[in-house]
């Protein structure tokens, strides 16, 4: 039997040459924009370096645990052995242009998912094969189904005792709602596993362990002889049908007389994994599953063949979301979308723009400034691209345009593309310097903090004046703070966490305050009449209605002073949320801005006072999803419902239901914020380490008399 020993297409170190860039245009047919996500500890940045190493593109495989990962390389991801900041990276791969981004898989850091996914255009989901489906799969798979982004999944770590391809299976089709295509059969159980068959081609694709000598860049691609093709044909039978119901193009040639080839699955799976994000005729969505493991080098070659094959380009993409993308053409006028930026010491705002129209080149202007340059990203480092323009389909760095945001769109439809939902800060901590001197250093560096990830933000305690750094969870808080003081040489001093409270007034009410006192050595009067009444969403951030009789200077006062009156509620002191507050009269007319700011803001604060009765305390509510051995679930259960005051929606098993000791079980909840901040730790007693969960904001809701009687006393 003759054996092909495959080795990677490419055999030049472009990683090597990264001042050195391509100097011919893209066409975007060649283009995968493609985002990495799991849960955490799926082994998700491992299979990353993998898939650098095969394509050439780096001359050694990082190893998380060792803090060498090419793409978690700030000081915090190293320590931790998690992906924090997501990292973007482009390499070649059988003539396509990948652009990767590799994404974090702790839920603390899902807002960095989440611009990812906004400008990808196919996701790779890595499963632990041990467990399937996991409680941030769930998360990052909503994140990719709302930015209409077809996914394929990789079952990783399937030479680990307990790997099973049906379990995967199963928790995609219970968990994620997935109609699962096996592609591949694994070759080897458990430690023995070596490989898989390809049933699109039916070839056997096999590795020596660990990737022997090569690591893995050479492996056997052989036919199958007459046991192993018996043993497949079931399988790729059972592939072929599924296809068939799903795609009625395939369907006819699968029902044909003639067999169908290679080429026919293949563009009927590309078919499959488009219609996840749009109704294509004929078509239903499905989801290829392919086998690996990564640690072990093996399985990682096929599934950038996967991704090139299957994956759409920016093109096929946008052709299908024809209300959501613009075509994708160069010689149509710029259409971008800035969704991350990240500060350099040297250069400055590094923005990261997704070009879907258009050519964005150096010295273009745009809004927030003149492109000064333009760049590839390769993870920490950034090299020039020749010619200094990024085609339409294309991802790029810019520098020069600091004015710019996370969410702009740039060109000419600016303002058109829709942007992503920033959740709103849940946690928070009080920050104090140990010297006054580095007042001004602080606050540049709050400024690069919050600009570089919108999740954070920071202001001033109403009542104790303390600066408040407030954040989606302890996780997130604690990276940034480390981030202040190791990056900006800051010596804090930082509080407890604490839950990002809110109140809300229920009633309607109206109140009249006059400002009576000397400003600017002279009498200054000044009464303003206010209407509250709440909005329908008691979380929603206030709004304030000003008399278009006022001119632009005291309208702008009038709103500063609702607003700081606002920012104090009657019975905690907490920002007042979903309220809209409208001007009745201001007597006489007052033309000192400063007056009209403080008669608003007394008035508020007197619609607050009288109306204390009817206000409400507002808490952060957390949708959590727990996994957990179904030995443990009652005692999960027990911890949730009655220390932890959550409300469980669902109780489900993970996989199929057959009663195995080592059955997993699926805990979906809502849980107040102020309950969760230990969580981690509980959960790992109550399960032995076994346990997993993810969090993320769901809602505001009214905090319990009980509970809030607890918190005045």
């Amino acid at each position: 039997m003759a054996v092909a020993l495959r080795l990677p297409w490419c055999t030049t170190h472009a990683f090597a040459r990264r001042h050195v860039t391509t100097a011919r245009r893209l066409d975007p047919q060649r283009i995968r924009n493609i985002g990495v996500a799991a849960h955490v500890d799926a082994g998700k940045t491992t299979v990353v370096e993998r898939l650098l190493f095969f394509a050439n593109k780096t001359h050694g495989m990082g190893e998380v645990h060792e803090g060498a990962a090419t793409m978690d390389y700030l000081p915090q991801e190293r320590e931790r052995g998690i992906t924090i900041n997501s990292a973007a990276i482009s390499f070649e791969w059988k003539g396509a242009h990948v652009n990767l981004v590799d994404t974090p898989g702790h839920f603390d850091f899902g807002f960095e998912v989440e611009r990812s996914m906004r400008v990808m255009d196919g996701a790779v989901i890595v499963l632990d094969a041990v467990r399937g489906v996991e409680a941030q799969t769930e998360q990052v798979w909503r994140q990719a189904a709302r930015y209409k982004v077809p996914r394929i999944v990789l079952a990783n770590k399937m030479d680990r005792d307990g790997a099973c391809e049906t379990t995967c299976v199963v928790s995609m089709r219970k968990r994620l709602g997935a109609t699962a295509l096996c592609v591949q059969q694994p070759v080897g159980e458990w430690a023995r596993f070596r490989g898989a068959v390809d049933l699109v081609a039916m070839r056997k694709l096999s590795w020596p362990e660990r990737g022997g000598a090569q690591l893995g860049r050479e492996f056997a691609d052989e036919a199958l002889n007459a046991d192993e093709l018996a043993a497949a044909a079931p399988a790729r039978e059972r592939l072929l049908e599924q296809l068939a119901d799903l795609d009625d193009d395939f369907a006819a040639a699968y029902l044909g007389a003639a067999p169908v080839d290679t080429a026919a699955v293949k563009r009927a799976l590309a078919r499959v994994v488009l219609a996840q994000v749009a109704p294509l005729p004929g078509t239903r969505p499905g989801v290829p599953l392919v086998f690996g493991a990564a640690l072990r080098n093996t399985g990682m070659q096929p599934l950038l063949d996967a991704v090139v094959d299957l994956l759409p380009s920016p093109v096929a993409r946008a052709a299908v979301l024809p209300g959501l993308l613009p075509a994708v053409d160069a010689a149509a006028p710029l259409v971008a979308l800035a969704f991350k930026i990240q500060h350099d010491a040297m250069r400055g705002a590094l923005v990261f723009v997704r070009v879907y129209a258009g050519r964005l080149s150096a010295r273009d202007a745009v809004r927030g400034g003149k492109v000064q340059g333009v760049l590839r990203a390769e993870a920490s480092e950034f090299a020039p691209i020749a010619g200094g323009a990024c085609e339409a389909g294309d991802i790029c760095v810019v520098t020069g345009c600091d004015g710019l945001r996370t969410g702009d769109s740039l060109g000419a439809a600016a303002g058109a593309l829709e942007g992503f939902a920033v959740p709103p800060p849940v946690f928070s901590v009080a920050l104090e310097l140990e010297s006054a001197s580095q007042e001004a250093r602080l606050e540049a560096a709050l400024a690069i903090a919050t600009r570089d990830d919108p999740s954070l933000s920071c202001g001033a305690d109403a009542e104790t004046g303390q600066l408040l750094l407030a954040g989606v969870g302890e996780l997130h808080l604690e990276v940034a703070v480390d981030r202040l003081r190791r990056e900006h040489g800051l010596a804090l001093h930082v509080g407890t966490p604490r839950v990002a409270l809110r109140e809300h007034v229920a009633a309607e009410a109206e109140a009249a305050f006059a400002f009576d006192r000397p400003l600017g050595g002279a009498r200054a009067y000044c009464e303003v009449a206010l209407k509250l009444r709440p909005l329908a969403d008691p979380a929603a951030p206030p709004s304030v209605a000003p008399s278009p009789a006022l001119s632009g200077e005291l309208r702008a006062a009038l709103v500063a002073g609702v607003k700081a009156g606002l920012s104090r509620g009657p019975t905690l002191g907490r920002p007042v949320r979903g309220v809209d507050v409208a001007l009745v009269r201001v007597a006489p007319d007052c033309p000192a801005p400063a007056a009209l700011r403080a008669a608003a803001a007394g008035a508020v604060a007197e619609l607050l006072r009288s109306n204390a009765g009817v206000a409400q305390v507002l808490e952060p509510v957390l949708r959590v999803t727990c996994h957990v051995p179904s030995a443990s679930a009652g005692a999960v259960l027990s911890e949730l419902t009655g220390r932890r005051r959550a409300s469980v929606l669902a109780v489900d098993a993970a996989g199929d239901d057959d009663g195995d000791d080592d059955a997993r079980v699926v805990i979906d909840a809502l849980a107040p914020a102020a309950e969760m901040l230990d969580f981690t730790k509980a959960l790992r007693s109550l399960t032995g380490g076994h346990g997993s969960f993810a969090s993320a904001f769901e809602a505001y809701d009214v905090v319990p008399e009980a509970v809030l009687h607890k918190m005045t006393m």
